[in-house]
């Protein structure tokens, strides 16, 4: 009859909609399980970058500040034990704090005093080095060392040995949980922007890598020379 053919055809068509239903369902659910393993292979490659990063500053810390170590000693240099401590600080720093992912700002500027201050023994007292932070009295982290390579650079291309107006000028301020750093030094007339970008390639080509990853679209850095004067101006959302 006409009544059980159209009942067989509802019949038939309830099975095609059910069987349809249950292919979207499955379809959708192996999209997600597709897509969330991309998300964690992504993840995971993040976090295997990031260690590689990290695992590079050690050594292009230590070199450095070894170097310095050295010159004082060769040169006998009565603040050469002073230094040294000093040294010991940071390295402590580094090896207890260096691999984490963020660090309390507090640690992350003590350590930074700790690097200027080493500077100050091997240039002795200046004037010309200022070093200023300002923050509210809220807790903020940071990623680890990652102002500590514009700080060395400050020291590593400017003139201060050579120049008695030569400077070095460092500025931090955090407010509403944003982050500006900035530094100032002078160079030498001789020394190209280019000359000073490729004696910092290591670091700084570090902090780049580790700020694209740390903080995507949450930074802005800019770096300029202009009349001798070597600029630094970094900018992030500690939110």
């Amino acid at each position: 009859s006409v009544s059980a053919f159209l009942l067989n055809r509802s019949s038939d068509l309830l099975v095609l909609i059910l069987k349809l239903t249950a292919l979207c369902i499955a379809i959708y659910k192996y999209s997600l399980f597709t897509l969330r393993q991309t998300e964690d292979l992504k993840q995971e490659q993040k976090l295997m970058k990031l260690q590689l990063l990290q695992s590079q500053i050690n050594p292009h810390f230590l070199f450095n500040s070894l170097n310095n170590i050295y010159a004082l000693v060769y040169t006998k240099n009565d603040i050469a034990p002073d230094a040294l401590l000093k040294l010991s600080d940071m390295l402590r720093y580094v090896t207890d704090f260096g691999q984490q992912e963020k660090v309390s700002l507090d640690k992350e500027l003590a350590y930074i005093q700790n690097y200027i201050d080493f500077q100050i023994l091997r240039f002795g007292p200046n004037e010309h080095i200022t070093y200023q932070n300002q923050f509210d009295s809220q807790a903020y982290s940071i990623a680890p060392m990652l102002l500590q390579p514009f700080v060395e650079n400050c020291f590593t291309h400017s003139d201060l040995t050579t120049n008695p107006e030569g400077f070095v000028h460092i500025r931090l301020e955090v407010k509403d949980a944003k982050l500006v750093f900035q530094t100032e030094n002078s160079i030498a007339l001789s020394h190209s922007h280019q000359e000073h970008q490729k004696g910092s390639s290591v670091g700084i080509d570090n902090v780049e890598q580790r700020l694209h990853l740390y903080y995507p679209d949450e930074h802005s850095l800019t770096m300029e020379e202009e009349n001798g004067v070597y600029k630094v101006k970094l900018i992030i959302d500690l939110r």
